[in-house]
Protein backbone atom coordinates (compact mmCIF):
# COMPACT_ATOMS: atom_id res chain seq x y z
CA UNK A 1 0.00 0.00 0.00
CA UNK A 2 1.49 2.85 -1.24
CA UNK A 3 1.95 6.12 1.22
CA UNK A 4 -0.87 8.54 -0.51
CA UNK A 5 -3.64 5.15 -0.29
CA UNK A 6 -2.53 5.38 3.67
CA UNK A 7 -2.92 8.69 3.82
CA UNK A 8 -6.16 8.61 1.94
CA UNK A 9 -7.64 6.44 4.50
CA UNK A 10 -6.43 8.04 7.69
CA UNK A 11 -8.13 11.23 6.04
CA UNK A 12 -11.06 9.30 5.00
CA UNK A 13 -11.89 8.22 8.75
CA UNK A 14 -10.89 11.76 10.29
CA UNK A 15 -13.67 13.25 7.77
CA UNK A 16 -16.29 11.20 9.10
CA UNK A 17 -15.46 10.77 12.49
CA UNK A 18 -18.60 12.26 14.02
CA UNK A 19 -20.88 10.46 10.79
CA UNK A 20 -19.55 6.92 12.52
CA UNK A 21 -22.55 6.03 13.94
CA UNK A 22 -25.17 7.26 10.24
CA UNK A 23 -22.12 4.70 8.46
CA UNK A 24 -22.96 2.07 10.50
CA UNK A 25 -26.75 2.60 10.59
CA UNK A 26 -26.41 2.41 6.55
CA UNK A 27 -23.94 -0.68 6.86
CA UNK A 28 -26.91 -2.78 8.83
CA UNK A 29 -28.98 -1.09 5.88
CA UNK A 30 -27.05 -2.26 2.95
CA UNK A 31 -27.10 -6.24 4.78
CA UNK A 32 -30.81 -6.51 6.17
CA UNK A 33 -32.18 -9.12 5.48
CA UNK A 34 -35.20 -9.17 3.29
CA UNK A 35 -38.42 -10.81 3.40
CA UNK A 36 -37.71 -13.18 0.59
CA UNK A 37 -34.18 -14.28 3.06
CA UNK A 38 -36.81 -15.10 5.82
CA UNK A 39 -38.98 -17.00 3.24
CA UNK A 40 -36.04 -18.74 2.37
CA UNK A 41 -34.75 -19.85 5.12
CA UNK A 42 -37.81 -21.15 6.64
CA UNK A 43 -38.53 -22.96 3.44
CA UNK A 44 -34.90 -24.55 4.20
CA UNK A 45 -35.28 -26.59 6.95
CA UNK A 46 -33.39 -29.75 6.38
CA UNK A 47 -32.18 -28.46 3.38
CA UNK A 48 -28.76 -27.77 2.12
CA UNK A 49 -29.25 -24.35 0.55
CA UNK A 50 -27.02 -21.90 -0.18
CA UNK A 51 -29.60 -18.96 0.84
CA UNK A 52 -28.70 -19.59 4.46
CA UNK A 53 -24.99 -19.89 3.80
CA UNK A 54 -25.37 -16.02 2.45
CA UNK A 55 -27.16 -14.68 4.66
CA UNK A 56 -24.58 -15.87 7.18
CA UNK A 57 -21.87 -14.37 5.21
CA UNK A 58 -23.78 -11.14 4.71
CA UNK A 59 -23.76 -10.96 8.67
CA UNK A 60 -19.93 -11.84 9.04
CA UNK A 61 -19.36 -8.88 6.77
CA UNK A 62 -21.38 -6.53 8.27
CA UNK A 63 -19.67 -7.38 11.71
CA UNK A 64 -16.45 -6.98 10.20
CA UNK A 65 -17.51 -3.66 8.56
CA UNK A 66 -18.68 -2.42 11.61
CA UNK A 67 -16.61 -3.70 14.00
CA UNK A 68 -13.27 -1.95 11.65
CA UNK A 69 -15.93 1.72 12.06
CA UNK A 70 -15.99 0.82 15.72
CA UNK A 71 -12.37 0.73 15.67
CA UNK A 72 -11.06 3.74 13.95
CA UNK A 73 -13.66 5.61 15.99
CA UNK A 74 -11.62 4.97 19.17
CA UNK A 75 -8.54 4.96 17.77
CA UNK A 76 -9.13 8.70 16.17
CA UNK A 77 -11.04 9.36 19.62
CA UNK A 78 -7.69 8.57 21.88
CA UNK A 79 -5.60 10.02 19.55
CA UNK A 80 -7.88 13.53 19.60
CA UNK A 81 -7.82 13.06 23.40
CA UNK A 82 -4.25 13.47 23.20
CA UNK A 83 -3.58 16.08 21.04
CA UNK A 84 -6.24 18.46 22.61
CA UNK A 85 -4.17 17.87 26.17
CA UNK A 86 -0.46 17.91 24.79
CA UNK A 87 -0.37 19.76 21.64
CA UNK A 88 -3.66 22.27 20.85
CA UNK A 89 -2.24 23.33 17.66
CA UNK A 90 -3.05 19.71 16.24
CA UNK A 91 -6.09 19.54 17.94
CA UNK A 92 -7.51 22.55 16.22
CA UNK A 93 -6.41 21.94 13.35
CA UNK A 94 -8.25 18.38 13.25
CA UNK A 95 -11.34 20.05 14.21
CA UNK A 96 -10.66 23.16 11.35
CA UNK A 97 -9.29 20.77 8.78
CA UNK A 98 -11.41 17.42 9.07
CA UNK A 99 -14.42 18.45 11.10
CA UNK A 100 -15.15 21.86 10.10
CA UNK A 101 -13.59 21.14 6.73
CA UNK A 102 -12.05 24.86 6.34
CA UNK A 103 -10.18 25.40 3.46
CA UNK A 104 -6.71 26.18 3.70
CA UNK A 105 -6.93 30.41 3.49
CA UNK A 106 -9.47 30.08 6.41
CA UNK A 107 -7.41 27.86 8.08
CA UNK A 108 -4.59 30.08 7.86
CA UNK A 109 -6.61 33.06 9.20
CA UNK A 110 -7.83 31.17 12.66
CA UNK A 111 -4.54 29.71 13.21
CA UNK A 112 -2.38 32.25 11.80
CA UNK A 113 -0.18 29.61 10.21
CA UNK A 114 1.14 29.45 6.56
CA UNK A 115 0.15 26.92 4.46
CA UNK A 116 3.71 25.26 4.54
CA UNK A 117 3.29 24.99 8.32
CA UNK A 118 -0.43 23.27 7.64
CA UNK A 119 0.97 20.93 5.30
CA UNK A 120 3.63 20.31 8.07
CA UNK A 121 0.85 19.47 10.68
CA UNK A 122 -1.62 17.30 8.47
CA UNK A 123 1.53 15.25 7.50
CA UNK A 124 2.57 14.68 11.60
CA UNK A 125 -1.48 14.00 12.30
CA UNK A 126 -2.13 11.44 9.34
CA UNK A 127 1.50 9.87 9.71
CA UNK A 128 1.30 9.56 13.70
CA UNK A 129 -2.61 8.17 12.90
CA UNK A 130 -1.25 5.83 10.32
CA UNK A 131 1.24 4.68 12.69
CA UNK A 132 -1.31 3.60 15.12
CA UNK A 133 -3.38 1.96 12.85
CA UNK A 134 -1.27 -0.15 11.74
CA UNK A 135 -0.15 -1.09 15.19
CA UNK A 136 -3.93 -1.99 15.47
CA UNK A 137 -4.33 -3.66 12.41
CA UNK A 138 -6.76 -1.32 10.72
CA UNK A 139 -4.15 -0.90 7.81
CA UNK A 140 -2.51 -4.22 6.70
CA UNK A 141 0.92 -4.39 5.94
CA UNK A 142 2.71 -7.16 4.98
CA UNK A 143 4.44 -8.68 1.67
CA UNK A 144 3.03 -6.78 -0.95
CA UNK A 145 2.66 -3.41 1.11
CA UNK A 146 5.06 -0.58 1.04
CA UNK A 147 4.30 1.60 3.90
CA UNK A 148 7.44 3.77 4.20
CA UNK A 149 7.90 6.77 6.40
CA UNK A 150 11.60 8.68 6.73
CA UNK A 151 12.01 6.89 10.37
CA UNK A 152 15.07 9.10 10.81
CA UNK A 153 13.60 12.26 11.18
CA UNK A 154 9.84 11.45 11.60
CA UNK A 155 9.96 8.54 13.59
CA UNK A 156 11.50 9.03 16.50
CA UNK A 157 9.58 11.65 17.37
CA UNK A 158 6.38 9.41 17.17
CA UNK A 159 8.39 6.91 19.28
CA UNK A 160 7.75 8.84 22.53
CA UNK A 161 4.30 9.74 21.48
CA UNK A 162 3.58 6.26 20.49
CA UNK A 163 4.37 5.13 24.37
CA UNK A 164 2.76 8.36 25.78
CA UNK A 165 -0.67 7.45 23.75
CA UNK A 166 -0.28 3.54 24.97
CA UNK A 167 0.70 3.91 28.64
CA UNK A 168 -2.82 5.90 28.56
CA UNK A 169 -4.72 3.03 27.53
Amino acid sequence: MHNSKIIHIVEEHLYTYYSTDMEIREIKEKYSITDKDINSWIKSQGKINRGVEIMALKNIEMQEEIYNKIQWKLLIGKILEYYKKNEPDKYLYIKLRYFDKCSTTKIETKMAICRATQARLKSDIVYYIALFAVKENLIKHGQNTRFTMNFNSVGRKFQHKIIQVTQNK
